[in-house]
This record gives structure tokens, C-alpha cells and sequence, in this order.
């Protein structure tokens, strides 16, 4: 939770200040800097708390504010962030600020860490929260940022030489999880496996296990900072085929890239190298319905498979491994305490995160900000998007 009294914040673009502005305390007095020495030294002065978004923290950074006595925080997006993407300028639902470290840098301890690495923790009224709240996210088919945009992709995929009639599944989005993993055609040239337009997923059924891999933006913070291997998309298909030859692979690229937001995007062509299909335009959600498996860097998408009770592999160092949850190609810099899965949940999404409902002042939960983000879990029409896209360019255009 931000302190009261005087802030001088560092790294936050200027689309960001003003959706920080409900996570402090009303009297707090807000300095928004963009040079970090002079942050550093305004704050010494004024006697202020420095803030820094997380993702642009520089290295000398924290050794620079403890030479000089003063209080960093970082701030980082939590779990549970919006409805739309936070490069379309999508106000955030969470923020976590933390003292110690950032979840995403597994370099140094975080907040996080040390509240998971606690022997008492979660108290059991605490659990039983955690597992009401993870029922909630998996009916409600609820992810990081609730994209919902079934009703522009084009029909399903019929045909590749496979007996339509061997078709068994069709799951509604946010309904129950199950699996349905196409039949894996080495001939086959198509690239994308879309959804109904009502929202409905029909695929077909095939022997052997389905993995999701989901894409990252390549050169996003928790690529940087905790994937010391393997770093790029491709590369990760191209070990996920290698460590599961005869699995059924798709890949979901992130909704960022597919945006024109983001670094980090694989052509078709390269990803069927490795991959059977791709969701293109796919939600998290009705993706993680066709998955007998995730396999992921440091995506968030390991975290909601975990929620959903699909086993997940990771090939980097993502805050929810390490812990006994997760198949891990990586040890953990540090020993951790091993835990369950609503350990992990009380501690990432009721206890870590500070909520803030948009348009609102008051400090929220997890739970009223997943009940406002299934309320609002719809297709956004072509005029809501265009809108998005223009502003979003005006911003960028007129200031970082």
C-alpha cells in the first residue's frame, strides 16, 4: 500500500500518472520525474518516498537509494489488470507496490517472496478465500487482461483429411475445462485454429496430450530479467518440439504482439515448424480449455493454467516457480518454501496486490475487482477498437 504524504515517482509514462493517482492516499503529494538522478535527488531533498515503475528500473537504482537513506518502491501491474490491453491505455484494476524486490526479477527477493515464504502463511480463513476467488477467476474465464474477441474470428476449421464426425467438443467460454486437442497433421498447411462467432470452440479429438505454448512480448521486463536461456518465442517452440516430439502443440501468440503494440511476433510459416496450430485471436481462456499441458517462459499464463489445474513447465524463472507447482527447467536462485496451489493464490491475488475499481476512489478487493471484470468480459465492437487504437497513437505521439 503507497505511504502517505510526498511521492516522487520515476519511469511512469505520462498515459500512466494519472491511473496512479487512485492507488495513493488522497493527500498524497505526487512528483512525477523522468530523470531518474533527479528523482533521486528530489526525493533526498524534500524528504519524499521514491517510487520507479518496476520494468524501468535502472541497475544502480536501489544501491543508490540506500546510500541515501530513502524508501524504493517499485510498482509493477498486478494479476488481475483490466478489461483490454495495457498498451491500448486500459486503466488497471491492480497495482502492486513493493518495498523488497518486483515479482518479476528473481535477482533479488521480492514482496511476494517473502510473504509465500512465511511457515504461518495463509491463515485458514485466508485459504478458504483463495480457493472461493480461483472458482470465481476459472468459471468466470477470467486472465490478466480479459480480451474477449471470439465474435471476430472467422468459422472453425473443418476437413484436413480428419472424420468430422470424430469431433466431440465444444466448450462454451468461461464454461466448464475439458480437453480437445486437434489430430496432429504433419500435411497440414493451415496456421490457425479459430473460434465460433458465439463464443463456442469446436475442434477435433486425437489420442496423446495437447500443449500450449503462449507468446511473450520478447522484450518485455520478465524476458529480461528472468529468462536467462531461452528468450525468444521461436526458440521456446523449438524446445517444447524437442523435449515432446508427438505432442500436439499450439501456440498462442500475446495479445500485445497481435495488437501492433508490442515486439516479439512469429510468422505462421516459422511457427508451424514447430507448432500444429496457431490461435490466432484466441482469449486466454478458451486457449487454456484445449491444453493438457502449458509449457512457457515466464508467462502469466503458467499462473492461470495453474488455476485451472493443468500442469505447467517453465524454461525460465516466473514468480510461481520453484515452489512444488510447476515442472521446472530451471532451479531457483534461492531455496523457496514449497507450497500449494491456494498458498500461491492467497498470496499473489488477496494479499500482494492493492484494487482499485476505475471511475472509482475507494480501495477494492480481489473479489469486486473479478466480479466488475466478468461484468464487462465482452467483444469490444469495431468503433470501441478503432477508438482505442486512436488514442492510443495520439498519446504516443504527444507524450511518452
Amino acid at each position: 500500500m503507497p505511504a502517505p504524504g510526498g511521492a516522487v515517482i520515476f519511469g511512469a509514462r505520462r498515459w500512466k500518472r494519472s491511473l496512479l493517482r487512485p492507488f495513493f492516499p488522497p493527500d498524497a503529494r505526487l512528483r512525477f520525474r523522468r530523470a531518474t538522478r533527479r528523482a533521486v535527488a528530489e526525493a533526498k531533498r524534500r524528504g519524499d518516498r521514491l517510487y520507479v515503475w518496476a520494468s524501468r528500473e535502472p541497475d544502480w537504482l536501489a544501491g543508490a537509494a540506500a546510500e541515501t537513506g530513502l524508501t524504493l518502491t517499485r510498482i509493477e501491474d498486478g494479476f488481475l489488470r483490466s478489461a483490454g490491453l495495457g498498451s491500448n491505455f486500459a486503466p488497471p484494476l491492480s497495482l502492486v507496490f513493493d518495498d523488497a524486490g518486483i515479482y518479476f526479477d528473481p535477482a533479488r527477493e521480492s514482496g511476494l517472496e517473502r510473504i509465500l515464504s512465511d511457515p504461518e502463511f495463509p491463515p485458514p480463513e485466508l485459504r478458504a478465500e483463495a480457493g472461493r476467488l480461483r472458482a470465481l477467476i476459472v468459471e468466470g474465464g477470467l486472465s490478466k487482461y480479459n480480451i474477449y474477441r471470439a465474435a471476430n474470428c472467422p468459422s472453425p476449421l473443418e476437413g484436413e483429411g480428419r472424420n468430422i464426425a470424430s469431433m466431440r467438443a465444444i466448450f462454451q467460454v468461461g464454461g466448464g475445462l475439458g480437453t480437445a486437442p486437434p489430430t496432429r497433421s504433419k500435411s497440414s498447411t493451415s496456421g490457425d485454429l479459430p473460434l465460433k462467432g458465439g463464443g463456442e470452440i469446436n475442434t477435433a479429438a486425437c489420442a496423446g496430450r495437447t500443449i500450449l505454448v503462449p507468446g511473450q512480448v520478447e522484450d518485455d521486463a520478465s524476458i529480461r530479467r528472468g529468462a536467462p536461456k531461452i528468450k525468444r518465442n521461436l526458440d521456446l517452440l523449438a524446445a517444447v518440439r524437442a523435449a515432446a516430439p508427438d505432442a500436439t502443440i499450439l501456440y498462442k501468440p500475446h495479445p500485445e504482439i497481435e495488437a501492433g503494440n508490442r515486439r516479439g511476433a512469429v510468422s505462421i510459416s516459422d511457427a508451424r515448424r514447430y507448432a500444429d496450430r496457431v490461435l490466432a485471436g484466441w482469449d486466454a481462456a478458451s486457449a487454456l480449455a484445449l491444453a493438457d499441458e502449458v509449457h512457457t517462459m515466464t508467462s502469466l499464463m503458467g499462473f492461470e493454467a495453474l488455476l485451472r489445474g493443468i500442469p505447467v513447465t517453465t524454461y525460465g524463472l516466473p514468480f510461481y516457480a520453484g515452489l512444488g507447482l510447476t515442472t521446472d527447467r530451471l532451479a531457483w536462485p534461492r531455496q523457496r518454501r514449497m507450497v500449494d496451489l491456494d498458498s500461491l493464490v492467497a498470496a499473489s491475488l488477496l494479499i500482494y496486490p492493492n484494487y482499485r475499481i476505475p471511475d472509482t476512489t475507494h480501495p477494492a478487493d480481489a473479489f469486486a475487482a473479478a466480479a466488475w471484470l466478468a461484468r464487462r468480459r465482452t467483444p469490444a465492437p469495431a468503433k470501441e477498437i478503432a477508438a482505442v487504437r486512436a488514442r492510443r497513437w495520439l498519446r504516443l505521439a504527444f507524450g511518452a
